[in-house]
């Protein structure tokens, strides 16, 4: 299914839920699945971030952030009121995460692919500077 097919398909679900008030089943299994792939995808971000210190899903993360943004702000004016605040407190939530990955701590968490110089004993304090 293309991507433009998915969108027309939203508006059309949209017009359903606001004439009827309910959704088909085969709507609910097409939102939940978009859902869970969503879901994936991040948790695949927070696992090559976390544990494994790549410094490539970290840029990725980032790119698409910025181009979040991006179409978050082209599609503002079709957006309501609660749509525009949820979208703020969200996207300054990511903001945050996006800023704390390029922090001289997570810069040193990288360079060293999530391993500390010098072994375990060495304290904590001298790594992060």
């Amino acid at each position: 299914m293309a991507l433009a097919d998915i969108f027309y398909h939203d508006d059309l679900v949209l017009q359903e839920f606001q004439a009827n008030g309910t959704l088909s089943l085969e709507d609910g299994i097409i939102y939940a699945g978009i859902l869970f792939i969503g879901l994936g995808i991040q948790a695949i971000f927070w696992f090559f971030i976390a544990y494994r210190a790549s410094n490539i899903a970290r840029w990725i993360y980032a790119v698409l952030w910025s181009l979040g943004i991006l179409v978050t702000v082209v599609e503002l004016p079709s957006y309501s009121g609660s749509e525009i605040a949820f979208g703020v407190v969200s996207n300054a939530m990511a903001l945050g995460s996006v800023v704390a990955l390029f922090t001289a701590d997570a810069r040193s968490w990288f360079q060293f692919k999530g391993r500390l110089p010098g072994g375990v004993e060495q304290d904590l304090s001298e790594v992060f500077k």
